[in-house]
Parts: structure tokens; C-alpha cells; sequence
């Protein structure tokens, strides 16, 4: 299992959209601290976590821990609400602090004239690579919005899905 040594006197607060979280110093302290992470969490990609005592959900996307903003955001998503696992049923150990939530102007595109599946958050598009990854991350494609690949294509892209 890696381990990660990092001096509190090198933390500094960074403002991000959800609050602010710590990271590692100086930006080279921090893109070292990611390289180091890069495909530790990834084994849990498409997971839907919920903590027992609170109301939010997370989806693992990345290798990240990212809040679903609300239950409106999650129903236009996912299938529904089956399938979400505890958090404490799952060793998770130190999670990378760096993760952006899901936002509330989330939602799926689907392409008209090769029918791919897009996450939309963020002001980000996602590609979802195949029908497993769609089944495996639990989207429901039949909520998708069709939209014209020039408006797809003009949204900025995110990292593909697998």
C-alpha cells in the first residue's frame, strides 16, 4: 500500500468550488502529490458511496470521491437509487484532496449521430467509452439529452470514462 509523508508545515489552504481543502505546499508539492496518487483510487471508479449519517451521495469518477450536489442532479444521472454502498463497507483509506463535486447543472448528453454518452459537469464534457462503463458507473442513458454534436463538440472537454 503506498504511503504518503507529507509535513503539516508544507499544507496551505487552496479555494476550490466546494469551500477550501488542503493540499501540499507550493504548486510543484502539489503536482508531485497527485502524480503519487494517479491510479490508487481507480479500482473504485463508477462507485456511489453514501456516508450512514449524512443525506449526501458520492460518485467515484477518477479515482475521486465527488459530492453529488443534490437528489434532483443524482435522478437525472442514475438509473435510481439502488446500488449505493456505505461508506464503511469499503476500506477507502486517505482520499485525494484535490477532487472537484459534481454540479448541480449536471446532467448526460447523448450524441444524435453516434449515439455517445457524455457526463456534463463542471462546464466539462466526460465521455463514457462503452456500454459497460455505463452500466459499471450506473448512468441511464434513456435520460440523456440529445444534443447537436457542434454544441457537444464546443463544450470543453474532461478525461474519458472507463
Amino acid at each position: 500500500m503506498k504511503s504518503l509523508m507529507i509535513s503539516l508545515a508544507l499544507l496551505v489552504t487552496l479555494p476550490c468550488a466546494c469551500g477550501s481543502v488542503e493540499v501540499p505546499g507550493d504548486a510543484e508539492d502539489v503536482a508531485s502529490y497527485k502524480q503519487s496518487l494517479d491510479g490508487y483510487f481507480d479500482h473504485l471508479n463508477g462507485m456511489r458511496l453514501k456516508n450512514g449519517y449524512s443525506s449526501t451521495v458520492y460518485l467515484v469518477m477518477d479515482g475521486c470521491k465527488r459530492g453529488i450536489a443534490d437528489a434532483a442532479t443524482y435522478n437525472r444521472i442514475f438509473r435510481d437509487w439502488r446500488g449505493i454502498q456505505d461508506m464503511s463497507s469499503v476500506r477507502l483509506g486517505d482520499w485525494p484532496l484535490y477532487c472537484v463535486d459534481i454540479d448541480s447543472d449536471s446532467f448526460l448528453m447523448l450524441s444524435p449521430t453516434n449515439g455517445g454518452l457524455y457526463l456534463y459537469t463542471n462546464k466539462k464534457r466526460y465521455w463514457v467509452s462503452s456500454p459497460s462503463v455505463r452500466n459499471k458507473y450506473y448512468f441511464d442513458d434513456r435520460k440523456a439529452i440529445r444534443l447537436p454534436d457542434s454544441i457537444i463538440d464546443s463544450i470543453p472537454r474532461g478525461f474519458d470514462l472507463y
